[in-house]
C-alpha cells in the first residue's frame, strides 16, 4: 500500500492509515533551510503532542550538529545523539525512511543507514506522523508491507464515512498455476459480515466474478465481461472507483459497472488474497491533499527547474464540462507559464500561457485516456527548453516555454474532476545510491521509474543491486542492468571483486525511448532475477552471487530517477 500527502503543512499532526506494523515505512522528504536551528519529526499517540505519548523523537538539531532521539511518556526519557554522521546539509533536500520492525525504528536518511531506535514501548499506541520546526516538508509516504497475502489495508483520511469517488488501484502479476485472487472493500478490517464489493477474477473459469457479501451471506453474480487479461505470469493493473450508485471497475480496455446493493458510507477496509504477488497497492481518496479544498494551489519546492516533473492523479466524472492544471507564477493564477485544459464540449485539449493577458492557444484532440467515467494520471515534465506532457503514461504533447522555466513556482487544480494527488516529482540526486530495508529473499520486488533524458544527452544509464553504499566496483554489482543507447543494447553482468565478469546482451526488444518515463521491475527468483520493462517481461539474468549479500541499489547515467519502490 501506498499512500502520499503532499504539500506538507508544518507543523502538522498527519494521521497514519492502519498504524504501525512491522514492515510499514514511512517517507518523510523536505528541504534543509539554511541557517536553521532544529525540526522535529514525531511518531504520537494523539494529533496534540502534549496529549499522548511519543514513542520516537527523531530531531535532527543543525546548530549543534547532531540528532537527538527519544520517547516521551508523562516525561521524556535519556536521549540518544550518537550517530556516524551528521546528514543534513544546508540548502539541500534530504529523505527520511522509518521502517518499523518488532523490536526496533530503523532511520535511513539520504537512502543510508542512519541509526536504530530500540522501542521503549509498543508501536501500536502511534497513531500519528507529526512534523515542525525549521525545515520545508514537501511529501509524506505511508508504504504497507504488501507481501504477504492476504492484505488488510485501511482507506486513509475515511473517519465518518466512505466518499463517492474514493477507491484503489492494485498492481501485481498473476502466478503461475493461478486459480483466483479477490478484492474486497470492507466494513471492518476482519471483514465481518458485510463485504460491499468483491472482485473475483477466476482463471479456470476465465471470468471475473462480482458480488456482496450481506449479512454474512453472499447474493447473485455478475460475470459478464468481454475481455480476461489475467493470465499465469502477466502483469495486470485494475482499478475501482465508487460512484453515487455503483463501483466503476477497469482493467485493460475493460470497464464494467456494478451496482451498489448496500450503503457504501461504512466502508473502511481493504482486503486482497489470492494467487497473485502484489507491486503496488494505490488508496485513491479525493481531494486528501492537505490542500482539500478545489481548486487546490501546491507550492513548487524552490519553482520550477528542468528535471521536475507535476504529477496529477484523478477521475473524469461521466458529467463533466472541463477542469484545468496550471503552473502558475503565483498563487492567485493572474500569470500562468502553463495552462492544461481538457474541454469535453469541444473534444480537445488546449495548452496556453496567460503572461498580462492570455495568448495564443494550441488545441490537440483530447487523448482516449482522459475519456469521462475514466481515471488518469497526467505529468508533465520540464527539459531546457520545453514541457512534455505524458498522459497514463503516453506521450500527449510537447509545449515551449513561453516564459523562464524558474518564474513558475506553483501548481494548480479546478474543475470538474476529482483530484486524488497533485504534486511535484524531484529527481534524485545522482549517483543515488539507497539501503534496502530487509534481506534481498526470493519473492521481493524492486521498482525503478525514471525518464530518459533527451536523445542528444543520452547515453546509456545503470542500476545496481550492490553489496555497499559505494558504486561498483567500489562495491561488488551482483546484478548490473545497463541501457546503452547508442547500442539499443541492455547489457547485464555482474562486478566481483572489483572485476566485471562475461556481458549478457540478448533481449526481446529495445524499450527505452529518449524524453519517455520507463518503469524497471526486478523480481528476485531462486535462480535469478527476473525483470520487466513497462509491464512487459524482458530478461532473466542467473544469480552469479546470493541474492541474500545485496543491501543497496545504486542508480546513475543519463536518465532523471524519481521513486524506488521496494516490496
Amino acid at each position: 500500500m501506498s499512500y502520499r500527502i503532499s504539500p506538507v503543512l508544518s507543523p502538522s499532526a498527519i494521521p497514519i492509515p492502519g498504524g504501525l506494523h512491522p514492515g510499514k515505512e514511512v517517507i518523510i522528504k523536505g528541504h534543509q533551510i539554511p541557517g536553521a536551528d532544529r525540526f522535529q519529526v514525531n511518531f504520537q499517540s494523539d494529533a496534540e503532542e502534549e496529549a499522548g505519548s511519543i514513542p520516537l523523537h527523531f530531531n535532527p538539531r543543525q546548530s549543534m550538529g547532531y540528532v537527538v532521539r527519544n520517547a516521551f511518556y508523562g516525561g521524556w526519557g535519556p536521549e540518544e545523539v550518537e550517530e556516524p554522521e551528521f546528514p543534513f546539509r544546508d540548502d539541500e533536500d534530504f529523505t527520511i525512511r522509518i521502517i518499523t520492525f518488532p523490536e526496533y525504528y530503523v532511520v535511513h536518511v539520504n537512502g543510508r543507514h542512519f541509526i536504530d531506535f530500540p522501542h521503549r514501548a509498543s508501536f501500536e499506541e502511534v497513531k500519528y506522523l507529526a512534523v515542525g520546526g525549521d525545515a520545508e516538508f514537501h511529501e509524506v509516504i505511508f508504504i504497507d508491507n504488501i507481501q504477504m497475502l492476504p492484505y488488510w489495508g485501511t482507506f486513509p483520511g475515511i473517519d465518518d464515512q466512505f466518499l463517492p469517488g474514493s477507491g484503489v488501484r492494485v498492481r501485481g502479476q498473476v502466478m503461475q498455476g493461478a486459480q483466483r485472487f479477490e478484492i474486497n472493500f470492507c466494513n471492518s478490517l476482519d471483514g465481518g459480515d458485510d463485504r460491499p464489493f468483491h472482485f473475483n477474477p477466476r482463471m479456470e473459469d476465465k471470468k471475473v466474478v462480482r458480488n456482496s457479501q450481506i449479512d454474512g451471506g453472499w447474493g447473485d453474480e455478475e460475470r459478464d465481461t468481454d475481455e480476461f487479461p489475467f493470465k499465469e505470469g502477466d502483469f495486470f493493473e485494475v482499478t475501482i472507483v465508487a460512484s453515487d450508485d455503483c463501483f466503476k471497475c477497469f482493467w485493460g480496455d475493460e470497464r464494467v459497472n456494478y451496482s451498489h446493493r448496500i450503503p457504501i458510507e461504512n466502508i473502511h477496509n481493504l482486503m486482497i488474497d489470492g494467487n497473485v504477488a502484489l507491486t503496488s497497492v494505490e488508496y485513491l481518496v479525493p481531494h486528501l491533499m492537505q490542500v482539500v479544498d478545489i481548486p487546490a494551489v501546491v507550492p513548487i519546492p524552490h519553482g520550477m527547474s528542468e528535471g521536475k516533473c507535476a504529477v496529477i492523479r484523478g477521475f473524469v466524472p461521466d458529467e463533466i464540462d472541463r477542469f484545468h492544471i496550471n503552473l502558475q507564477n503565483d498563487p492567485e493564477g493572474n500569470e500562468v507559464g502553463y495552462h492544461f485544459n481538457p474541454r469535453y464540449e469541444d473534444k480537445e485539449v488546449v495548452q496556453n500561457s496567460c503572461l498580462g493577458g492570455w495568448q495564443e492557444e494550441e488545441r490537440s484532440k483530447r487523448p482516449r485516456a482522459l475519456k469521462q467515467g475514466r481515471p488518469f494520471e497526467v505529468r508533465i515534465m520540464a527539459w531546457d527548453d520545453k514541457f512534455t506532457v505524458y498522459v497514463n503514461g503516453e506521450y500527449f504533447s510537447s509545449y515551449s516555454y513561453r516564459c523562464p522555466l524558474e518564474d513558475i513556482k506553483f501548481l494548480a487544480v479546478d474543475g470538474n474532476a476529482l483530484f486524488y494527488e497533485a504534486y511535484i516529482d524531484l529527481p534524485m540526486r545522482q549517483p543515488y545510491v539507497e539501503k534496502i530495508s530487509g534481506y534481498m529473499m526470493p519473492g521481493r520486488w524492486l521498482t525503478c521509474r525514471g525518464v530518459l533524458k533527451k536523445e542528444e544527452d543520452a547515453n546509456r544509464f545503470q542500476i545496481d543491486l550492490q553489496t555497499g553504499e559505494q558504486c561498483p566496483p567500489e562495491s561488488d554489482s551482483i546484478f548490473h542492468f545497463n541501457p546503452r543507447m547508442e547500442d539499443r543494447k541492455v547489457v547485464r553482468g555482474a562486478c566481483i571483486g572489483g572485476g566485471w565478469g562475461d556481458e549478457e546482451r540478448d533481449q526481446p526488444d529495445w524499450p527505452f525511448k529518449p524524453n519517455e518515463f520507463f518503469e524497471i521491475l526486478i523480481n528476485v527468483r531462486e535462480g535469478g532475477y527476473m525483470t520487466y520493462v513497462n509491464n512487459k517481461p524482458f530478461v532473466w539474468f542467473n544469480h552469479r552471487v546470493d541474492s541474500t549479500q545485496c543491501n543497496h541499489i545504486g542508480m546513475l547515467g543519463d536518465a532523471h530517477f524519481f521513486h524506488i519502490d521496494m516490496v
